[in-house]
């Protein structure tokens, strides 16, 4: 297989704090060339077990990408070159298998398997063989970490009670479970926890309307980078409001970090925003869009997860028959 990689980064001085307003924009369109030197096009083998509607979660480890279907619940193995390797696990209710996968990760060793209705994490290796499976409760989101010489989890929980929302730390056997960071508001129509992990850095964005990004180190969540993001709205509007008024408010939609870069995605009442920090050079950028005047090759840029330090794209396959391809902007330093 081909192993897919860019340059890598050196870490940016934490314990910054950036200014963001989402009503001015510095241009309506940004050309990508100013932040990637290069792009990589990563198009996902298409067959008759591989077909893929869209990609519910994914991660790229080395020189495997793994990710679940979002029609089909099924988890697929791809070589970083895209060639089709197989499925991993299988869809059941026996041991093994998983009902509804809701997220992945994955390490040299170990693809791991969230099933949303079991509560569990199943562990299987890079042939599709089940390994093991580790309880951990209802969670939206985890990424799985060495903790101390063990398996642990890093998992978040938003879509639940206040006193319960939040990111826990969890040993493998379930036994110890810490909550590393909890929620002002816990309400359900916050946007979840985002963790990114890029290798063995992970990295948390706090709930909606808070706007920490906090950075794993040991047992502990330590907020890095604070965003002053405006328009925001008050903790009285937000204790009070019912669903459809976050149409009325800027809410965060994707997000990535490295040592140099962080890029946001944003929904609002006046349309989508990108907010684009240079951690070196201390600057920010809003627009509505950016464009490929590398290549010319058109994607819209919204980061799924991360591949060596770099942001994982998924876009549009090349025609109506193919699988989402995958793009990876190669960042500058």
């Amino acid at each position: 297989m081909t192993v897919v990689s860019c340059s890598k980064h050196e870490e940016a001085t934490a314990n910054a704090v950036y200014d963001i307003d989402l009503t001015k924009l510095d241009a309506d369109s940004l050309p990508l060339s100013e932040f990637a030197d290069s792009v990589i096009y990563i198009d996902p083998e298409t067959t008759a077990d591989s077909r893929i509607g869209r990609i519910k979660d994914m991660a790229m480890v080395d020189s495997s990408i793994v990710l679940i279907d979002n029609a089909s619940n099924e988890v697929m193995l791809f070589g970083s070159d895209g060639r089709y390797v197989g499925k991993i696990g299988s869809r059941g209710q026996g041991p093994g298998e998983f009902i509804k996968p809701n997220a992945i990760d994955a390490d040299d060793k170990n693809i791991y398997v969230y099933d949303h209705v079991k509560g569990e994490i199943l562990k299987y290796d890079y042939q599709g063989d089940y390994v093991s499976s580790d309880k951990t409760d209802f969670a939206d989101d985890f990424k799985h970490l060495s903790f101390k010489d063990r398996d642990a989890y890093l998992i978040s929980r938003y879509n639940t009670d206040k006193n319960n929302a939040g990111v826990y730390l969890i040993t493998e056997d379930g036994s110890r479970k810490s909550k590393l960071l909890g929620s002002r508001y816990g309400i359900a129509i916050n946007h979840p926890y985002d963790i990114l992990k890029d290798g063995k850095r992970i990295v948390v964005f706090s709930n909606d309307f808070e706007n920490c990004i906090y950075t794993l180190k040991g047992d502990s969540l330590v907020c890095e980078t604070k965003l002053n993001v405006t328009p925001l709205p008050t903790s009285d509007e937000i204790e009070k409001w019912e669903a459809p008024d976050i149409l009325n408010h800027y809410v965060r939609t994707g997000f990535f970090v490295n040592g140099k870069w962080i890029f946001l995605n944003y929904s609002g009442p006046e349309g989508g925003r990108i907010v684009i920090i240079d951690k070196m050079n201390k600057t920010v950028r809003v627009t509505k869009n950016i464009y490929n005047d590398l290549d010319s090759t058109h994607f819209i840029f919204w980061p799924r997860t991360a591949a060596n330090g770099n942001p994982l794209i998924e876009t549009d396959g090349k025609d109506e028959e193919s699988n989402p391809r995958l793009v990876i902007p190669c960042l500058k330093k």
